[in-house]
């Protein structure tokens, strides 16, 4: 068979490729690990009784706008791991923007507090409870993750 031939019987089935799917399934992924962690946490740990006032207040405000903006620059530098040639190293400093307005904030507040607070304001009064539930409610969006990443990622020949 000749090059040109098998070009010609290679071509003929070509349809275009739907280079958006990894995007919209990223997205999907993370929107349904978020769903599921907060069913779990609902189902563990429960929900506040005040959370319809203490969703409003700045620390918790902060927290969210915190996770939420470390989580969107981890779904973008995952989205550029999964394709081939794409470099996300040059991204990752981002990450050190929210980390550092956290810092900074901390310490601002243990600046402004007394001795006798530093410990309740480092480490709160649940602290174990943290420990132990944070790690396990990240267990659902690492397994959603690696299974999308698994249909994703780029495989040699």
């Amino acid at each position: 068979m000749r090059t040109e031939d098998l070009i010609a019987v290679m071509s003929a089935s070509a349809r275009p490729v739907d280079t958006g799917w990894l995007a919209r399934a990223t997205w999907g992924a993370a929107l349904a690990a978020l769903l599921l962690a907060a069913a779990l946490l609902k189902m563990t740990l429960g929900i506040r009784p005040d959370i319809a006032v203490a969703m409003w207040t700045v620390p918790v405000v902060a927290k969210v706008l915190f996770g939420a903006s470390i989580a969107g620059i981890a779904l973008v530098l995952f989205q550029r791991s999964l394709r081939p040639g794409a470099r996300p190293r040059h991204l990752l400093p981002i990450i050190a923007v929210p980390m550092a307005m956290v810092a900074f904030w901390a310490l601002a507040t243990l600046a402004q507090a007394p001795v006798e607070q530093w410990g309740t304001l480092t480490f709160g009064r649940n602290w174990r409870a943290c420990l132990i539930a944070v790690p396990a409610y990240a267990l659902a969006p690492l397994v959603i993750l690696t299974l999308l990443a698994r249909q994703g990622a780029p495989v040699d020949g």
